[in-house]
């Protein structure tokens, strides 16, 4: 399901938001985390660092509102290329200047061996509107994350936004989860299984995410994940029930929605139930990675 314009439409799908912060990234690098993180190898004399991935920007373009920019970047020598989903890009929608969200906008730029990165698109818009945006800043050492400024300029309607901006390489969730689920009932439950993040992006800069969980016996005893894609730090995850119920997890809404932070090898999320006969309802599922 691909959102259309300014908004996620929460109905049987609740999107989630995984932000994986800079800090996080950098104890990694220190041997604090074992999820895998893709891309990412310092520059140098070698020349430019390799920072492909799956990347996440936010802005301070306004309060508790900020831009969000997420998906796939390649690298390849002093040439980058990204497809991006932006979100919550809509400065004044009352006078059409309408700016289309999550349709995933091609941004080219360049890295050089200092570090330094550029990169800037002409964006979707709705109608006749123009609209252009850029980023540049500094890569940490490691390669895995960025501080900045953007631009953001709407030039048929003569509006113009920029300020700071940070960006950081999202680990990849593949891997093995367990621990324990609280059903709509109230029901204690455990709960374990395996997610797969695909290596290699849609062409739209998300990933797809396939998987299967087992329960100890509560409201539902497995699932499946199915259709579900992740670009940056937001996904739409769904998880088809051996009784055909459907599971929507999630943590935050974008945009206008305070973004959860749950940890790289741990997090502790929401869900909802539908079309069930038996189970149906909000609970709580959380995971710890194995």
């Amino acid at each position: 399901m691909r959102p259309s314009v300014r908004s996620l439409q929460l109905s049987t799908k609740l999107h989630f938001v995984l932000a994986i912060l800079s800090a996080l990234l950098i104890g990694e690098g220190c041997g604090g985390s074992n999820s895998p993180v893709p891309g990412g190898s310092g520059g140098g004399p070698s020349g430019p660092p390799n920072i492909s991935g799956n990347w996440e920007f936010t802005t301070n373009a306004a309060p508790n509102n900020p831009i969000y920019i997420g998906g796939a970047l390649t690298s390849a020598g002093a040439t980058v290329t990204a497809t991006f989903q932006v979100w919550d890009l809509n400065p004044a929608p009352s006078s059409g200047c309408v700016i289309e969200d999550g349709v995933g906008d091609v941004f080219t730029g360049s890295i050089n061996d200092q570090n330094s990165i550029s990169l800037s698109a002409n964006l979707a818009t709705v109608g006749s509107v123009t609209a252009t945006f850029s980023l540049s800043g500094s890569l940490s050492s490691d390669g895995q994350s960025m501080t900045g400024v953007f631009m953001l300029s709407v030039g048929s309607c003569g509006i113009e936004t920029s300020g700071m901006l940070t960006g950081a390489i999202v680990p990849s969730i593949s891997g093995s989860w367990s621990g324990s689920v609280t059903w709509p009932d109230g029901s204690s439950d455990t709960a374990s299984g395996n997610i797969t993040q695909s290596e290699k992006p849609n062409s739209d800069g998300s990933y797809n995410i396939t998987g299967n969980f087992t329960f100890g016996g509560g409201c539902v005893a497995s699932a499946t994940i199915l259709n579900s894609e992740i670009w940056g730090a937001i996904a739409e995850l769904t998880l088809v029930g051996n009784d055909g119920s459907q599971i929507s997890v999630g943590s935050a809404t974008l945009p206008g929605g305070t973004v959860q932070t749950p940890l790289a090898n741990s997090m502790s999320l929401p869900f909802s139930i539908t079309q069930s006969t038996s189970c149906t309802g909000r609970g709580q599922i959380s995971l710890n990675r194995t």
